[in-house]
């Protein structure tokens, strides 16, 4: 199985709950997509290096240009969108996958998972949790194509449903309820 996680590490992202699920899932190589020159936090090449998974992690390490995505996202089997437990909203990235019509294994709380289980686009998992994601892989591998092939056409729906302007819009309002 391939897994992706795509764009830069930011405080909110949580590659270690990844990179720590993935020890123990011999059968699954990770692509990691993005500049980490840009990345808020950790630097994933010394954490992928730290768990001993160098042999089982592609590194595209610089900005992946828009006519490059769809490689990233066709090649891959499920998209992951790790993030930590406070964080609130929806991800980019969600709106990326489904855009691609490639289903996520994601982080359950808050806006993100609400969304991920609402329109059906792929698993969710308990944040910051390897087991929880160690365990949402293994199901997300003994789905039936059909059931795979569902998580795909949700996406669609999805992406008609939530545009990046309604998407916008969500973020400027939790923005705009914070600092009331």
């Amino acid at each position: 199985m391939v897994l992706l996680v795509f764009g830069a590490s930011h405080l909110g992202k949580d590659l270690e709950t990844v990179v720590r699920a993935l020890v123990e899932l011999p059968d699954v190589l990770l692509v990691y997509a993005g500049a980490t020159a840009y990345s808020l936090g950790l630097n994933p090449q010394r954490l992928f290096s730290r768990y001993g998974l160098e042999k089982r992690v592609r590194v595209f390490d610089y900005y992946i240009p828009e006519s490059e995505k769809p490689a990233f996202f066709h090649a891959a089997d499920a998209c992951v969108l790790s993030y930590v437990r406070a964080f609130r909203t929806s991800s980019s990235m969600l709106n990326e996958s489904c855009r691609f019509g490639l289903p996520v294994i994601s982080s359950g709380a808050n806006t993100l998972g609400r969304l991920v289980r609402e329109y059906r686009v792929g698993l969710t998992f308990e944040p910051e949790d390897p087991d929880s994601l160690r365990e949402a892989v293994r199901r997300f591998g003994r789905l039936s194509r059909a059931e795979v092939d569902e998580f795909r056409g949700n996406c669609a729906a999805f992406i008609r449903h939530r545009s990046a302007g309604a998407w916008a819009r969500g973020c400027t309002a939790l923005y705009e309820e914070l600092t009331t």
